[in-house]
């Protein structure tokens, strides 16, 4: 690499050299010339007066032919001109418009209504022959012939109906097509432009839309010239000038395109010297170079006879022939010299005189003669002058440009050198970023199998949850029924091992709710030490009858710090039955609490060690990187372990990290494994949101996920022995009452139920379980539900969210929307125990929400809960929501003071700030009164009064499609739309915009 930076260096420095040896040169020898080269005063014009050609002012076109002859189209009919006088050739309807000279020397004549050629009589002068007996009878009627253009097909007349072709050779004419707006001709190739569709060129007599050429469409083309050998040069009168490279046509800005666009460009030509020609409507003529830059404009200021253009001609010489509305003018462009005149400030007219070449330095002498109109020679005058040497040629000069040529090489070296290293640091970070990029993909692979992995447990899992469901319910009735001992014994062993497989479900669905975030710490401060001493204890039973030593250590009673009592008991109980498992009998099995006080980056307040270590076999080292991988299942030499699933240790690790700590493990094979958990002090590392106050004490026996017998005592994985059995009390335990037992026995009517689950078996357990009490009414399905709900108007629905047709979310949304089904209870059921699925379920208007599998006495309870609540608070709610005050059959007292609490509220309900005590104020009452005045009139306070009034007025203005929701909210007191709309759904049950659309 280095000998290549060298190379390209010195290969720079050598064109670095070369660029200013040129630079300098040019410099010394082309700067004198430019200086004393330099034309100034005017090109010297010549009008032609219609005085002096004896005809119309007006011309149109001008040619020359081969002999040097200039020919004008004039409206009175077609000039002739040899340089020293005009003939006039008589033309039939007398205006000429266009001429083309064919490569014959042939002129060729388009004019009114008329279209020929001028062949020489018998005498050798010219004279006019019409093509019209060539034309068929219908073709005849043409108008003006605008353009004529010679080629090797033909000569092409343009008229307003036809393009014609005359073939010389076969005495014929043959019209080409119809509808022709501008006729052009570049290359030896023919153009045409239609109006509508843009720019075509004729391919086999036939004319084709070239590529790009519908960007004219609706632009009138007035100019087509060569503009290099690759590109054609169009002007348009009102759009500017473009260049097409026969793909597409971009614009050509040059410094005359505001100059076209205000005078209308008219016609243009290519010039000997590369430079173009712009005639124009009311402007003059404007020369610019290729570039775009302009040379000349020759107008009336200039010594034109009028500013409207309508050709422009460059003759043999290179003089331009202008046609004009006033006449014709010839300007004398290559002629070197230029004319001072009055335009100048000068009186006469005197040549410039010019110095051509680069004077030396030195003494000159300069001798001048002058001649009057009458041809005398004035005397010689002599002026004498010395040219000094320029100071970019002096000593100095040079010294000053030797110092920056050494200064530019060194910057350019430096900064070529240090865009090779640049470059080379460029290719290597896209090295980087490549196998950066590579590995980040692998990662992701990897984490999304890892998720696809806890997607299929967690998806299965919840299919899990009815089967579970229709064997646990049905086992539990059983036992309760049950008198025989010996079927109470395999009842109990049944329904014990039931949750073991729950308890395996719910991890599943656990690594699914870390993974979809769901997952939020909730801590507060607490003493754990007795936390962790409770979970110890409870694997007491387990540790006896394995006969293993269980020891629980601290160095304090109170160490104090933030955590999440049902995460942390999880991970605790993961660690402790995996110790159990794996601890042979005759083993030991410690817990260790201790304090560290050292502060690290990760724990700015110290942090707590807990530790649970075993004398198990140990842990292979080359295994003890991935025993906190989901799923792994460690090779284990102790043939009496049982494999686990691979997921207690998986959720460890996402608690511990969900509390900011961390977790390692030691492990010698043969002497044991340790478990360290480590937690931060302190509250630095916590968010705002992850901080709970009170702290609730968690219930060892209720934690999810945790296999636990009648006792709450939480076992192995091993299958429990079948000797064990239930004493008489907990049998009692289990064995619920009645339900018959919770119904009023004065009710006449049973309360209707009506149960909507796709599953018929599901359907038949809740049936059985519920129809000694109640009523029961199936549906199949969500929409079948509704349908029933609707008609029947059930005391209260139980419906399963997962359904055909409509879930449970849509029933609860729809009946809840309806007045005559919004006041009926509904609790769901489902397989989703997530706080995400229970908060959804809740916020589309279930009153409860039970997960399966599911305990037919608890379900009982909530019924009957709900139900009777329903019917207590029906009353108030009712009242509440219907309540008009000038309806209200109450006293005259009661009706003035709710008469003049309506016009206080009605005064002031545009006031954001109104709340009680200004309530207060302007009902001359105190708050204690007015509260309980008005707690018995509407059952509620005076804020949820002022709330509730608000919002009938807020629900008044949308019905009456007084604005938007947003000014609804400030009309009638909400400071923001998100509050009124929230508060409004909570009232009626249903967005403002949606209430709205249905009242409106």
């Amino acid at each position: 690499m280095r000998q290549d930076i060298c190379f390209k260096i010195h290969f720079n420095l050598k064109r670095i050299f070369f660029f200013f040896t040129l630079l300098i040169l040019g410099l010394l020898f082309w700067a004198p010339s430019n200086v004393f080269s330099q034309e100034i005063g005017f090109k010297y014009i010549k009008n032609f007066t219609p005085k002096d050609y004896n005809e119309s002012p007006k011309n149109y076109c001008i040619v020359q032919d081969k002999r040097g002859v200039i020919y004008a189209a004039n409206q009175g009919g077609l000039l002739e001109y040899d340089g020293v006088s005009w003939r006039l050739i008589p033309i039939p309807n007398i205006t000429v418009f266009s001429m083309a000279i064919a490569d014959d020397g042939t002129i060729y004549v388009g004019g009114y209504r008329e279209m020929g050629f001028l062949a020489p009589d018998s005498k050798g002068t010219l004279r006019y022959e019409s093509l019209r007996n060539h034309l068929k009878d219908d073709q005849k009627n043409l108008s003006y012939v605008w353009k004529t253009y010679s080629t090797k097909e033909g000569v092409h007349f343009q008229t307003r109906e036809y393009l014609f072709r005359w073939d010389g050779k076969r005495k014929q004419i043959k019209v080409l097509t119809k509808d022709v707006n501008a006729l052009f001709t570049c290359r030896e190739e023919l153009y045409i432009r239609r109006e509508g569709t843009g720019l075509l060129q004729m391919k086999d007599d036939s004319f084709e839309l070239v590529p790009g050429g519908e960007a004219f469409a609706e632009k009138k083309i007035f100019m087509m010239v060569e503009y290099d050998s690759q590109q054609l040069l169009i002007g348009t009168n009102k759009n500017g000038l473009y260049l097409y490279d026969g793909m597409k046509a971009t614009p050509f800005e040059t410094d005359v395109d505001d100059y076209l666009k205000e005078n209308k460009l008219y016609h243009g030509i290519r010039l000997e010297s590369g430079d173009f020609a712009l005639a124009t409507f009311g402007g003059g003529l404007a020369i610019i170079d290729s570039g775009g830059r302009l040379k000349y404009l020759f107008d009336e200021d200039a010594g034109l006879q009028d500013n409207s253009v309508k050709h422009v001609f460059q003759d043999n010489q290179g003089n331009l022939w202008l046609s004009l509305d006033s006449g014709i003018s010839k300007i004398e462009y290559k002629s070197p010299f230029s004319i001072f005149d009055k335009r100048s400030k000068l009186p006469g007219s005197v040549l410039a005189v010019t110095w051509h070449g680069s004077p030396n330095s030195g003494l000159y002498t300069f001798r001048l003669q002058a001649k009057n109109v009458y041809g005398h020679l004035s005397r010689e005058d002599i002026f004498q002058f010395k040219v000094f040497i320029p100071w970019y040629r002096t000593w100095w000069a040079y010294l000053f440009y030797a110092i920056v040529l050494l200064l530019l090489m060194f910057i350019i070296i430096s900064w070529q050198r240090y865009k090779v290293l640049e470059q080379e640091k460029q290719k290597l970070e896209q090295t980087v970023k490549e196998r950066t990029k590579e590995l980040e993909e692998q990662s992701e692979k990897l984490k999304e199998m890892d998720k696809v992995k806890s997607r299929f447990f967690a998806n299965i899992s919840r299919e899990f949850r009815t089967p579970l469901t229709l064997i646990m319910g049905p086992l539990e009735q059983m036992l309760a029924k049950s008198r025989d001992k010996e079927q109470q014994k395999s009842l109990n062993l049944m329904l014990r091992n039931s949750p073991r497989l729950l308890s395996l479900i719910n991890q599943l669905l656990e690594l699914s709710k870390f993974d979809s975030g769901k997952i939020k710490l909730n801590a507060c401060r607490s003493n754990i030490v007795p936390f962790l001493k409770g979970i110890v204890s409870t694997f007491e039973p387990v540790v006896n009858k394995n006969e293993l030593d269980l020891t629980f250590h601290t160095e304090e009673e109170n160490i104090t710090l933030y955590f999440d009592s049902k995460n942390l008991e999880e991970a605790a109980f993961n660690l402790l039955s995996n110790a159990v498992k794996f601890t042979p009998p005759g083993g030991k099995i410690t817990v260790n609490i201790a304090k560290n006080d050292t502060k690290e980056e990760s724990f700015p307040s110290g942090s707590l060690d807990i530790s649970v270590s075993d004398t198990g076999p140990g842990i292979p080292r080359d295994q003890l990187s991935h025993i906190f991988d989901r799923f792994y299942q460690s090779e284990s030499t102790y043939e009496n372990n049982h494999k686990g699933s691979g997921i207690g240790l998986a959720i460890a690790k996402e608690v511990v990290e969900l509390h900011h700590g961390k977790i390692n493990v030691h492990s010698l094979e043969g002497k044991g494994t340790e478990f360290i958990i480590r937690l931060p002090l302190g509250k630095e590392h916590l968010k705002s949101d992850e901080i709970v106050e009170p702290c609730i004490p968690a219930d060892v026996k209720g934690v999810p996920g945790v296999p636990v017998d009648d006792k709450g005592v939480p076992v192995d994985d091993k299958s429990l022995p079948e000797d064990v059995d239930l004493s008489e009390d907990d049998s009692n335990e289990i064995n619920t009452t009645k339900a018959e037992e919770d119904i009023d026995p004065f009710k006449q009517e049973k309360d209707i139920i009506l149960v909507v689950e796709d599953s018929a078996d599901v359907r038949d357990y809740i049936r059985v379980s519920l129809e000694p009490v109640y009523t029961v009414v199936e549906a199949k399905d969500g929409r079948e539900g509704i349908q029933k709900a609707q008609e029947i108007t059930p005391d209260l629905i139980i419906s399963d969210i997962m359904m055909p047709e409509a879930d449970g979310y849509e029933l609860c949304r729809v009946l809840k929307n309806d007045i005559n089904t919004n006041h009926v209870p509904i609790i769901l059921l489902t397989a989703k125990a997530s706080e995400q699925s229970i908060i959804q379920g809740l916020e589309t208007g279930a009153d409860d929400y039970i997960t399966k599998p599911f305990n037919t006495k608890i379900l009982c309870a909530r019924i009957k809960n709900l139900i009777g609540l329903r019917r207590h608070m029906q009353q108030t709610l009712n009242r509440e929501m219907t309540m008009q005050p000038v309806k209200m059959a109450v006293s005259r007292v009661d009706k003035e003071f709710i008469n003049k609490l309506k016009e206080v509220l009605k005064g002031n309900i545009s006031d954001p700030d109104l709340n009680v005590d200004q309530l207060c104020k302007k009902m001359n009452m105190s708050q204690s009164n007015l509260y309980r005045k008005i707690r018995a009139l509407s059952g509620g306070s005076p804020t949820e009064f002022i709330r509730s009034y608000r919002l009938k007025k807020g629900a008044e203005l949308l019905k009456n499609n007084y604005g938007t929701i947003m000014e609804v909210a400030f009309e009638v007191g909400f400071s923001t739309a998100n509050y009124f709309s929230k508060c409004f759904k909570k009232k009626f049950h249903q967005l403002p915009s949606t209430f709205k659309e249905s009242e409106g």
